[in-house]
């Protein structure tokens, strides 16, 4: 049984019409709220829905709903989450909004028949935060972003899946003074996960992205393909190293293919900027 109290339905049935006014419910730490109604419940055409969820802990209510903990690697409490739909069941136009931790994400588009295998396709998404610095202390933990990083964050795309492939095009994103513009594909059918992308950037400040703050006179240089050379024209000022020698874990980049691919107007990194740069990494 699901643990709800409280619950109030007000509405209308005439015939095969359904018009709901409102409901709403008390679920273990939070609400849940519904509008909407249908013109034709016999095949369930004219839906409108208006539906929305707010909860002081997410995590709690997962787990009073479903009897299991919900796994997942970032702790996000609150949530409000709302979703709006028109159409008919198999045709629904939809758009979804869901806000925790300063992030807000929205998704939108036309769900096909979900009770018939179709996954849904075409789909506007959008992932905000007012800090990106504040973004990724949340998700990654003992992360430490340089203060240059503290502006915000957006990124849309468009999304497409297709049995155990998904594919972002369109991709356009503003990673503080990083903006990159592209596609990128995820391969899941296959016994080892398959990841291609191909990314442009008019300024990849890949030092801010690093936690590594330019100090002192920046140097400039130069960067082309692999099969040319690449040439620094000038010596960073100051004794501090900005390459780390430190042995780098990259276990996890076995777990999957990976083909992906930057071109810079500009590359940053501490005190040294390089221009024209080709990135590729294939493993």
């Amino acid at each position: 049984t699901l643990p709800i109290d409280n619950a109030h339905v007000a509405g209308t049935l005439k015939g095969q019409t359904l018009v709901i006014s409102d409901a709403t419910a008390t679920l273990p730490d939070g609400t849940f709220s519904l509008k909407g109604g249908a013109d034709n419940l016999s095949d369930l055409s004219g839906l409108v829905v208006d539906a929305a969820l707010q909860t002081k802990n997410v995590e709690a209510l997962v787990e009073s709903l479903t009897g299991k903990p919900l796994s997942a690697p970032v702790i996000f409490g609150a949530l409000d989450a709302n979703v709006k739909a028109k159409g008919k069941m198999g045709a629904l136009q939809t758009d979804a909004r869901v806000q925790s931790r300063g992030f807000t994400a929205v998704v939108s588009g036309l769900l096909g028949d979900m009770g018939a295998g179709a996954l849904p396709s075409d789909l506007a998404v959008r992932v905000q935060h007012a800090n990106l610095a504040q973004a990724l202390e949340t998700l990654v933990p003992n992360y430490r972003a340089a203060n240059t990083l503290r502006a915000p964050l957006d990124i849309a795309a468009k999304l497409n899946m297709s049995d155990k492939i998904y594919t972002l095009t369109d991709i356009k994103a503003a990673l503080g003074s990083t903006q990159l513009a592209g596609s990128v594909k995820a391969d899941m059918s296959g016994a080892k996960p398959s990841v291609t992308g191909e990314f442009t950037s008019t300024m990849l400040a890949l030092g801010d992205l690093l936690g590594v703050e330019s100090k002192g006179k920046s140097s400039t240089g130069k960067a082309t393909p692999a099969s040319t050379t690449t040439t620094i024209q000038a010596t960073p000022s100051g004794s501090a190293t900005q390459w780390s020698r430190d042995a780098l874990n990259t276990g996890w980049l076995r777990r999957a293919h990976f083909d992906l691919g930057v071109s810079a107007n500009t590359l940053a990194y501490g005190t040294w900027v390089l221009n024209e740069v080709d990135l590729k990494t294939v493993l």
